[in-house]
């Protein structure tokens, strides 16, 4: 190994003659890089069970393989208001209540999607349910340039 770098070893091993095993971290050794990170909308219609949405138009080389990690910060959904409700203007929200709904991201053409799976047709509701995330895509430059 080089005489300069960042090296940290684990417990009980000495940092200057430690095999990379050893090693928690090390400036020589290949690592994740950021290649792309931004914030998204995404929304379930009502009455939808599923629903791919393309989160990011991001050009993404397909013949590299990515990491990514996306993350909903939680999903509000409206719901018109009862026939007897005086104000048709009016709307309720429903914060953080979409029963068994699960997110599924994967890159298709160079671009982020995201799946919107609702688990049974029981849990489809009458309003629209946005989720608000973030995501980061990753990948080894060491590897791929």
């Amino acid at each position: 190994m080089a005489n300069y770098g960042i090296k940290i070893s684990k417990s009980g091993k000495n940092v200057l003659n430690a095999k990379e095993i050893e090693l928690i971290i090390s400036s020589e050794l290949s690592g994740l890089k950021l290649k792309a990170k931004g914030s998204f909308s995404a929304t379930l219609p009502a009455g939808v069970q599923y629903e791919d949405v393309k989160i990011a138009n991001l050009g993404l080389d397909p013949n590299i393989p990515y990491f990514f990690f996306v993350y909903g910060n939680g999903v509000q959904g409206t719901a018109d208001p009862p026939e007897a409700d005086p104000d048709p203007s009016y709307k309720t929200i429903y914060p953080l209540v979409t029963g068994m709904i699960d997110l599924f991201p994967y890159l298709k053409d160079g671009d982020l999607w995201l799946e919107i799976f609702c688990g049974t047709i029981a849990y489809v509701a009458d309003y629209d349910r946005t989720w608000n995330g973030v995501y980061f895509v990753f990948y080894n430059p060491y590897e791929y340039g």
